[in-house]
């Protein structure tokens, strides 16, 4: 039974709840014209109504998304460019399971101008090779009272040992008013990746699995 007890102890150790991971970093590429610092989809500057959470990392995922506080010209906007990336460094090591997006919006534009479909790529190794191209869909932008509302997208698979994650091919709702594309804010979900169990790691488990199995028949 004490046996049983530990290695389901250690395994539970390893479990984590998924939380709000935020970027701690972004760079963005692009020939174009940007007509607002990239910056600003990283680093709250929109939660900023005095009750607002800024969703930060580790934060538990809220049942409903806070309001991103509407403010002119904040977050990324920037004429078309069909070869633009926008790369986001998360700051260690996830596997991330869902994106949260709070699209283009602003009072008197059209919300054609958000993010309506983007390559979304990741890389395990610090940003030098990317795979696992997911193909994602975002909602137009909505402005309800003060606040943009925000949508969590579930990715078409959970991706592994994320350390950053690329935005390519990013394409708007077009139409009117549409020679423009942005976002407000985003942040990701998922869970702090586990390091795979070193030797002696596993080497020490089972000493104490056998130093449980001689407390018992002593």
């Amino acid at each position: 039974m004490k046996y049983t007890s530990l290695v389901t102890l250690a395994m539970a150790s390893s479990a984590y709840a998924s939380t709000i991971i935020a970027p701690t970093g972004v760079i963005l590429n692009t020939s174009g014209t940007v007509l607002n610092p990239i910056i600003d989809t990283i680093n709250g500057s929109g939660f900023d109504n005095g009750d607002e959470l800024l969703l930060e990392t580790g934060d538990a995922v809220p049942g409903s998304l806070p309001g991103h506080y509407y403010i002119y010209n904040t977050g990324y906007r920037q004429f078309n460019d069909a070869t633009a990336t926008i790369v986001f460094d998360l700051g260690g090591s996830f596997n991330v399971e869902s994106v949260i997006l709070y699209n283009y919006a602003e009072a008197g534009s059209s919300p054609n101008r958000g993010i309506n479909t983007v390559d979304i790529e990741f890389s395990t190794d610090g940003g030098l090779n990317y795979t696992s191209t997911q193909a994602t869909t975002f909602s137009q932008g909505v402005i309800s009272g003060t606040d943009v509302l925000g949508e969590n997208v579930s990715l078409a698979s959970t991706v592994n040992d994320v350390t950053h994650v690329r935005f390519s091919d990013m394409v708007n709702f077009g139409g009117t008013n549409s020679n423009i594309t942005g976002f407000q804010e985003i942040r990701f979900v998922g869970t702090a990746a586990v390091p795979e169990p070193s030797s002696t790691a596993l080497l020490g488990l089972a000493g104490l699995g056998l130093l449980a199995l001689r407390k018992r028949h002593s």
